[in-house]
């Protein structure tokens, strides 16, 4: 199990989104675990990349944002 507080932000530019920051204790065995899942998550597969050093954010899966409102109509 991995144990982590959390904090919250609206976007102000972007209503409807929240920014979320997880955090874990220094030193914690649960701050190792979430250095490994950040690891995972920052490594881009070939196959999503535009150009050399180059990731795709428009390629469908790779929106993280979360949506708290369904988009205007």
């Amino acid at each position: 199990m991995i144990e982590v507080a959390y904090d919250t932000m609206d976007l102000q530019a972007q209503p409807g989104l929240v920014l979320t920051f997880y955090t874990a204790e220094p030193g914690s065995p649960s701050e190792d675990a979430l250095r490994l899942l950040a690891s995972w998550a920052a490594t881009v597969p070939e196959s999503d990349r535009q150009d050399a050093g180059q990731q795709t954010l428009s390629a469908p899966g790779h929106d993280r944002s979360t949506r708290t409102q369904p988009p205007p109509s």
